[in-house]
């Protein structure tokens, strides 16, 4: 019996192997363990695009998303497979930060669906100065403030008619 469980041991730790593909022009495309451990893919110039973990076969903690300028993009939290947290940064050409989205969802132990939803949301100029900071719990909008570019605390509808002239003005 012990020797069935050693080499069933030893077949399913042979599956854990680490995987490499290159694309066409010999360049990395994809480096790691598919099934338990470190998984990272990277664009046709070799620069990362996304790292993460595999446990047993499915995403697991976390997962980080790269643009083409090595700036974060996005990144996502699992749990057991499931998505627990997701994080959007994006940014503007200038490389200033523009928008920082973040998702928290808390899952119901026994449901696969997700349950109560925080988002916490951010904005800036293009210049770094703060745009609007948001929060929604459960889907209610539980905090606004809103900036306008001279730094001051506006309304919502104010913001917004800024935001609308600012990208006609693009």
């Amino acid at each position: 019996m012990l020797l069935v469980l050693l080499l069933l041991f030893v077949s399913l730790d042979s599956w854990a192997q680490s995987y490499i593909e290159y694309y066409p022009n010999g360049v990395k495309k994809l480096e790691g363990d598919t099934f338990n451990g470190p998984f990272v893919y990277f664009y046709e110039t070799g620069d990362v695009f996304l790292k993460g973990f595999t446990r047993e076969g499915i995403k697991d903690s976390i997962w980080n998303y790269y643009n083409p300028k090595k700036q974060l993009a996005m990144r996502e939290t699992y749990r057991g497979g499931q998505l627990s947290a997701k994080r959007t940064w994006k940014y503007y050409p200038n490389g200033q930060m523009g928008e920082d989205l973040d998702i928290a969802y808390e899952l119901f132990p026994n449901r696969r669906d997700t349950g109560n939803v925080t988002r916490n949301w951010k904005f800036w100029y293009e210049d770094g100065a703060p745009a609007a900071s948001l929060l929604f719990v459960n889907g209610a909008d539980s905090s606004s403030i809103y900036w306008n570019r001279k730094g001051d605390m506006i309304n919502r509808e104010e913001w917004l008619i800024e935001m609308r002239m600012e990208a006609e003005n693009r």
